[in-house]
C-alpha cells in the first residue's frame, strides 16, 4: 500500500506547467515539466447545465477514487502519486508521465497489420479482464487515445484514472465509439444498472470487440440504423436477415469472431472477452 503525497496547488505550480488539454469534461490536463502530469478540476460552470449539475457528484466521486488508489495493485493502470489541494479542497491529482504512444497511433504506424492488431487486442483484452476481476472497469475504453502501449513487448498502460469505474464509484466518461449504440441494447441491464449508473463487465467486453473490429474493418459495428432492430416478446433483437447482410459486407460472416459479435447484440447472453476469437482470426486472415 502506497500513500499519496499531499501537495498544495499554488501559482508557481501552474506557472511552470504547460497546458496539454482543456478537455470537454470536468478536468484539464497539464504537463508539470518535472516528470509528472497534473489533472486539475475546472471551475464549476453555471453556463454549462450538465457541468454545473454533475460537478459536485464528480468531485466527490473523484475524491473517493483517490482514497482507493493506494489499494490498487495493477501494473497496467498509471496510478496517482500526489493529490493537489487548495483551501482544504481536493482540486486535482498528478500521475507519472508515460513515455509511450497511444494504441491508435501505434496501429497507424504499423499500417494496420492484422498480426499486430491481433497481438495488441489480445494484450489489451488480457489487461481489461485482469482489472475487471478487481472491480475496475473502463467505460471510456473506446477512447483508445487514453491507452498507451510499448509495442516491443505489448505492455499496456491506462492513463485516465478519473475515467475508471472503481467498485461502486462510477465513471463520468463514456467513449463516443460506444455512445453510437442504441439504448435498446446498451441501455439494458446487461450493460448498465440504471439505478446506480454502474456499467457491467459486458460493456468492457463489447468495447474491446468494437475497437478490434473498428481497426480491422474501419466500421463501428454498434453504429447501426434502428431499422435493423425488432422486438420479439418485448425483447429487442437484431433482424437476422439484415444483420447477416451487414456481417457479410464486412466479411465477418462465418468467421471465428461471429459468435462474439452476435452475443454483443443479444441481451439474453453474456459477452466473451474476445481473446480466443482474435487469435483465430489472425491465423485465417492476413493482409
Amino acid at each position: 500500500m502506497k500513500n499519496l503525497e499531499i501537495k498544495k496547488l499554488n501559482k508557481s505550480v501552474l506557472e511552470k506547467a504547460t497546458l496539454i488539454c482543456k478537455g470537454s469534461g470536468f478536468m484539464k490536463t497539464y504537463d508539470l515539466n518535472n516528470g509528472n502530469i497534473l489533472k486539475l478540476l475546472k471551475e464549476k460552470d453555471e453556463r454549462n447545465f450538465l457541468h454545473f449539475a454533475y460537478f459536485d457528484e464528480f468531485k466527490e466521486c473523484l475524491e473517493e477514487k483517490l482514497k482507493l488508489a493506494k489499494y490498487i495493485y495493477s501494473d497496467s493502470i498509471v496510478l496517482p502519486n500526489a493529490i493537489y489541494m487548495k483551501n482544504d479542497n481536493v482540486v486535482g491529482y498528478s500521475v507519472p508521465k508515460i513515455d509511450l504512444k497511444s494504441i491508435d497511433q501505434i496501429i497507424e504506424e504499423e499500417n494496420y497489420d492484422i498480426d499486430f492488431i491481433s497481438k495488441t487486442f489480445d494484450a489489451l483484452s488480457y489487461e481489461v479482464r485482469k482489472n475487471n476481476k478487481e472491480e475496475i472497469l473502463f467505460p471510456d475504453l473506446g477512447n483508445i487515445s487514453n491507452v498507451f502501449m510499448d509495442k516491443k513487448d505489448f505492455k499496456i498502460k491506462f492513463i485516465d484514472f478519473d475515467g475508471l469505474q472503481i467498485g461502486d464509484y462510477e465513471s463520468y466518461s463514456v467513449s463516443s465509439l460506444m455512445d453510437k449504440g442504441t439504448d435498446l441494447i446498451f441501455g439494458n441491464k446487461k450493460y448498465v444498472d440504471k439505478k446506480t449508473t454502474l456499467f457491467t463487465t459486458d460493456f468492457d467486453k463489447a468495447s474491446l470487440l468494437t475497437l478490434y473490429l473498428y481497426f480491422l474493418t474501419g466500421k463501428n459495428i454498434v453504429d447501426l440504423p434502428n431499422t435493423i432492430y425488432e422486438a420479439r416478446n418485448n425483447i429487442p433483437k437484431v433482424n437476422e436477415e439484415r444483420f447477416n447482410k451487414l456481417l457479410d459486407e464486412l466479411k465477418l460472416l462465418n468467421t471465428p469472431i461471429e459468435d462474439d459479435i452476435r452475443r454483443m447484440f443479444d441481451i439474453t447472453r453474456s459477452n466473451n472477452y474476445p481473446n480466443t476469437a482474435i487469435k483465430k482470426m489472425a491465423k485465417i486472415y492476413k493482409k
